[in-house]
């Protein structure tokens, strides 16, 4: 066994070097070292590979790496993030966007994938984790949002919610849909049924109700809500007179 390459397995019902489907196994193992060299060269390390090794071991493809220690902690941080333990960083969606969409429409069915750099531990990497996400959490949401838009074939609404980076569109019933259409551009508390994903973000959601944000000045508002809670007092004349009305004359 070399202690100085990077190996890359997969295995399957189906998988085997003389019967994997050539072409996507290349591409994948491809796809992997341009990920890998993408995050090394992220820490500043330039990362290269040479050499091209195949063994039976269901499939294992090798090649050696120019820098074997930056090999490791990119290989590391691709497990990570396929386990959805790290975020990914910009500069390389585009790279684990394109080695995860491999993974997923692998020919074969792939039962375990594995990692090995020089003579350290395999990192395996789970079929789940490359897998798109399938439980969705489902909360109550109460907070203030701005109406963007309105309507659609099947009723919908869509807002801008102030705590969240992107746009939500909501199902809404017809009627409620028709009353916060004069509500658009403008910001309401709404209350909705909304889906997450495992990472947070919205995939879905109902609009139960909303409430119009007053224009009114707050100062107002209080001496209104004074007013209106304080009706009865205004009969009162004097200190005796609000003595007597807590029954302490």
């Amino acid at each position: 066994m070399a202690l100085d390459d990077l190996k890359f397995e997969l295995d399957g019902p189906e998988i085997h070097r003389h019967s994997v489907d050539a072409e996507s196994a290349l591409s994948l193992f491809a796809s992997y070292l341009a990920l890998t060299r993408k995050l090394a060269k992220e820490q500043g390390v330039e990362l290269t590979f040479h050499g091209l090794f195949v063994e039976e071991k269901c499939l294992q493809i090798a090649a050696i790496p120019s820098d074997l220690q930056a090999a490791l902690m990119s290989a590391q941080s691709v497990s990570e993030m396929l386990a959805r333990k790290r975020t990914v960083p910009q500069a390389v969606e585009q790279e684990f966007n394109s080695f995860q969409k491999k993974l997923l429409k692998f020919p074969q069915q792939i039962t375990r994938t594995s990692v090995q750099v020089g003579g350290w531990a395999p990192i395996g990497l789970e079929r789940a984790w490359t897998e798109p996400p399938t439980e969705e959490l489902e909360e109550t949401f109460s907070g203030r949002a701005i109406v963007t838009r309105v309507g659609g074939k099947t009723p919908s609404v869509r807002v801008s919610i102030l705590t969240e980076p992107k746009e939500v569109t909501l199902k809404a019933e017809k009627e409620l849909a028709e009353k916060i259409a004069p509500l658009l551009y403008k910001e309401v508390e709404i209350e909705a049924r909304l889906k997450r994903d495992v990472n947070g973000a919205i995939t879905s959601g109902t609009l139960e109700n909303f409430y119009p944000l007053s224009d009114e000045d707050p100062t107002k508002a209080w001496k209104s809500f004074y007013q209106e809670v304080a009706r009865e007092w205004d009969s009162v004349a004097s200190l005796e007179d609000i003595a007597k009305e807590l029954g302490r004359d």
